[in-house]
């Protein structure tokens, strides 16, 4: 999401920007055909394992929201998994959208690497079925954040 906000914002507001946006888009349609081309047969396959609804909520030692708040509120058992797959959905969107806002509106590399961290975070926090080494890739963009803090100012 990050990517797609920093790209789209400096461009949204000129006609050339148009076919710009639609450069872009045609480069990112097409690297994802690329990608998938030799999955095709599996697709289902891989889908399952990227989507693992199947195999609930979460683990039971992820540290995320879901496995926190499960020791007062059993969501297992009040909710259906197709309900708190939208949940999941719902809350994620909810913690990244406003980042990914401010990162349209203020293309910057500051801002950007906060959107990544945000994004991050949210989705480890809110995903449905988040594996315990997801918090990897927040932990990447915060070492971004450390090295910017560290650097003297001009």
């Amino acid at each position: 999401l990050p990517f797609f906000f920093y790209l789209l914002g400096p461009r949204y507001k000129s006609w050339n920007g148009v076919w710009e946006i639609v450069k872009i888009g045609v480069t990112v349609i097409l690297t994802f055909l690329v990608c998938w081309a030799p999955l095709i047969s599996t697709a289902g396959d891989v889908l399952v394992r990227m989507f693992p609804f199947n195999r609930g909520l979460f683990e039971d030692k992820v540290a995320n929201f879901w496995c926190s708040v499960s020791v007062v509120i059993k969501f297992k058992e009040l909710f259906s998994r197709f309900i708190l797959a939208k949940m999941s959905l719902f809350l994620t969107v909810l913690t990244v959208l406003p980042s990914q806002l401010l990162l349209f509106r203020h293309p910057t590399y500051n801002s950007f690497i906060l959107a990544l961290t945000n994004s991050a975070l949210g989705f480890f926090l809110f995903s449905f079925h988040v594996h315990e080494k997801t918090i990897l890739i927040p932990l990447t963009t915060i070492m971004l954040l450390f090295q910017q803090a560290r650097e003297p100012a001009l």
